[in-house]
């Protein structure tokens, strides 16, 4: 967020994403210019072009404020924004849309409030912004409270979907007169692809969280439909001919074309008829504009699930897509289609006043940790039709397994033995291609890391590398280099080869040290596993004082204590984590198998097959 001035006057804010016009303003406005990091920026391309801003501060800006600074008006500015979503509507269809309007506008009233919450931490004088603000309402609502623009607004966003449907059509879909309906059980999401229960036997590979279900004796490939639509899939083609083989049926067209009948495609445009003329009672559409663009959207990723559910039909969805409004449509569609829609909570680590997008539920039926993330980190959740179930961490079943596994158990013998170290730590760091970090604050969580390994060298940190992307950033770069010319450091990879999860890498630690209230941290403490997390996110916020208890760190300097507190003050420690514990459900390897048998008795009552 820009803020441009005349003297203490705040004038104008905007978002900077590198556009033409943006460019010239700050080239051309001389004085009194500041920029403000605002957390959770819309995308990559956006956090490159504040990168690029970031090493010319000097040059545009009176002066830059970071992450550091500016998380806590961010997390004000999310606080006084949610007070909008209190209630369901009464009418459960219609409360699909109402929740996608609230959940995929949540940002634009951020960015509002956050202008307010700038303008009291500077202490501008606000009287031309507000009148120029004034101005700006006065003619929104001229334009979008007018019966012929609204009319006219209508009809521009109805040509707008219908090109987008043929473009869907003429690209995605191939029409079929005659196709029958595969029924299975469950539609899963395709995330990276399926993996055998098996797998846990192996040390090459680790067990992947991509696949909720495992293939078992609870439920075979023969039960399943694998939906491709909200994660791109590496390798597509040749995973799919793996997975044909297991009889496993795809449908989805992120990577795909997919089947449309024609009887598909007129039923889909006859609900969508039905259902607008339902919202038309609710919502003015005809004298009112502020929906219109919400409706379009919505009608769009409605039609788009019905058409890819058209082939194939299963009694529950289990999904994963809770932190997005996407799934407010989907749950509409399978509400059309009559099929149980089931969620499962992603990362909670950081709730409701960090992470709002991930507290607007349309699922039937929710599944998170424990009832402490329901009342204090998501309270949100019961303000829906979701029936609600604590299962306790399910990610950390895959590490209660690893730590059940002999070969795991060996091999954290031989790195002990062969690194002659007291303990392993697990190391996550700043991870610098997410848009909600900065160089300022990632330098400062970089330069404690440096200092905790050179003044520990009797302990082991495995580095744990996630991701595959490039890193373009000298000072990250020069860093790993320095790190890792250090012998008490290593790579996870050396340890296991093409590591794409971290679950095998936390069973063989002795504390994890993650970011930002990581899942990473859930799955350490759920299994008896130290951990600590540091984070500059939520400062301030008693749910997370409270439940992080002292294995969070908001600075450097915190980061560094607490470390040496962790190991300088052993019994200590694990006396602190045993009241974590008590707000979590400890992991037992069951998680996923309570879920199970949750979705089994909706599909052994589901009348339509």
């Amino acid at each position: 967020m820009i803020a441009l001035c005349l003297n203490n006057f705040i004038v104008f804010f905007f978002l900077y994403r590198g556009r033409f016009w943006e460019k010239i303003v700050l080239n051309f406005w001389s004085i009194n210019k500041y920029f403000f990091y605002e957390p959770y920026y819309s995308t990559l391309k956006d956090k490159k072009n504040i990168d690029l801003l970031f090493s010319n501060r000097n040059k545009y800006f009176s002066k830059w404020y970071g992450v550091k600074e500016c998380d806590i008006l961010y997390t004000n500015s999310i606080k006084s924004s949610i007070t909008t979503f209190k209630k369901n509507h009464t009418d459960r269809k219609v409360d699909y849309f109402k929740k996608f309007h609230i959940h995929s506008n949540f940002t634009n009233q951020i960015h509002e409030k956050f202008k307010l919450e700038i303008i009291k931490f500077k202490k501008f004088d606000d009287k031309i912004f507000r009148k120029l603000n004034f101005l700006k309402k006065l003619l929104a609502y001229v334009f979008t409270k007018n019966y012929l623009i609204a009319i006219s607004s209508l009809i521009f966003h109805f040509f707008l979907l219908i090109l987008y449907l043929f473009k869907e059509l003429i690209l995605k879909r191939k029409i079929s007169y005659r196709k029958k309906k595969i029924k299975r059980k469950f539609i899963i999401d395709h995330v990276y692809g399926v993996e055998n229960e098996n797998i846990i036997n192996s040390i090459i590979k680790p067990h992947n969280d991509g696949f909720l279900l495992d293939l078992d004796k609870n439920i075979n490939s023969n039960d399943l439909i694998l939906y491709n639509r909200f994660w791109d899939i590496p390798n597509f083609k040749i995973k799919e001919q793996e997975l044909t083989k297991k009889n496993l049926i795809i449908t989805g067209t992120r990577n795909k074309i997919c089947y449309l009948s024609i009887n598909g495609f007129l039923e889909s445009i006859k609900n969508c008829y039905i259902y607008f003329f339902k919202l038309s009672k609710y919502f003015n559409f005809y004298s009112n504009t502020e929906f219109h663009k919400s409706l379009i959207k919505f009608i769009v990723k409605y039609i788009i699930t019905l058409w890819d559910f058209d082939h194939v039909f299963g009694k529950v969805y289990l999904s994963r897509i809770d932190y997005s409004s996407d799934h407010h449509a989907v749950g509409l569609a399978c509400n059309t289609k009559n099929i149980h829609f089931s969620g499962i909570s992603h990362s909670p680590g950081l709730g409701y006043h960090c992470q709002p997008t991930g507290g607007i539920l349309s699922f039937d039926s929710f599944f998170y940790h424990s009832d402490t993330i329901l009342n204090d980190f998501f309270p949100s959740w019961k303000i829906s039709f979701s029936k609600l179930y604590p299962i306790g961490v399910w990610r950390g079943d895959y590490v209660y397994k690893f730590l059940l596994n002999e070969k795991i158990k060996m091999k954290r013998k031989k790195l002990l033995s062969h690194h002659k170290c007291k303990k392993i730590i697990s190391l996550h760091l700043p991870v610098v291609q997410v848009f909600d970090i900065d160089e300022s604050a990632t330098k400062m969580w970089l330069k404690s890391i440096v200092s905790i390994i050179k003044n520990n060298l009797e302990f082991l940190f495995i580095v744990s590398i996630r991701r595959d992307e490039e890193v373009n950033y000298s000072y990250y770069n020069n860093f790993l280099k320095t790190i890792f010319k250090s012998k008490n450091v290593i790579s996870s990879n050396e340890i296991f080869s093409k590591n794409s999860q971290t679950y095998n890498i936390t069973a063989i630690s002795d504390l994890t040290i993650s970011q930002n209230h990581s899942d990473v941290f859930f799955e350490s403490i759920s299994n008896n596993i130290l951990a600590l997390s540091y984070t500059t996110k939520g400062v301030g916020l008693n749910y997370l004082d409270s439940f992080f208890q002292k294995f969070k760190a908001n600075s450097g300097i915190q980061l560094i204590k607490t470390f040496n507190w962790i190991n300088l003050c052993p019994n200590e420690a694990l006396k602190e984590m045993k009241v974590v514990q008590k707000k979590i459900l400890l992991s037992d390897g069951n998680s996923r198998l309570k879920l199970l048998k949750i979705l089994k008795k909706q599909i052994d009552n589901s009348t339509k097959f």
